[in-house]
């Protein structure tokens, strides 16, 4: 944890992520997410800790957007973690995929939940526009979107070597 946190703040320091952003942009903006959330969910991918505190030091006012990618962050738990069981089981024949198949599994229905309880419970919703559905809707679709390709590519993966 201590490593990816100091690699990503040598990254963040020297402008790494810039090219990512140019890169990602358009996708984000495709499903109507903020570009402000992009460095920030590079970093959460990689490393929990230094995600979510990135995404709760951004200033857009789209709460729920906040809440759903910290849950998607917290549920997936960052390629350092992987790193960490791969470290553990990597003298026994166990394989990597199911984990990291299952933990982005997790992370979908975290976001997924995450929307449930914002729609079901209308003090929640903190954001400044009223329409929740409209405005948090294409994250989840983004989520879901990423989520079934990397399922699709991985089940694709496993035919080939039968």
């Amino acid at each position: 944890i201590v490593l990816f946190s100091v690699i990503i703040s040598i990254l963040v320091s020297c402008g790494a992520f810039s090219t990512l952003e140019v890169v990602l942009i358009p996708l984000f903006s495709l499903f109507g997410i903020n570009c402000e959330f992009i460095e920030p969910a590079i970093v959460g991918i990689l490393e929990v800790t230094n995600g979510v505190n990135m995404i709760a030091d951004i200033h857009v006012k789209n709460i729920s957007i906040n809440l759903m990618l910290t849950a998607f962050i917290l549920g997936f738990g960052g390629f350092s973690v992987v790193l960490q069981i791969l470290s553990v089981i990597s003298k026994s024949d166990l394989s990597i995929k199911p984990y990291i198949l299952g933990k982005l599994i997790q992370a979908t229905f975290s976001v997924f939940y995450v929307y449930i309880a914002l729609c079901c419970f209308k003090g929640l919703n903190l954001d400044l526009n009223n329409n929740l559905i409209f405005s948090i809707l294409p994250v989840i679709v983004f989520i879901l979107v990423i989520t079934v390709l990397l399922v699709l590519f991985n089940h694709s993966r496993k035919e080939k070597n039968i």
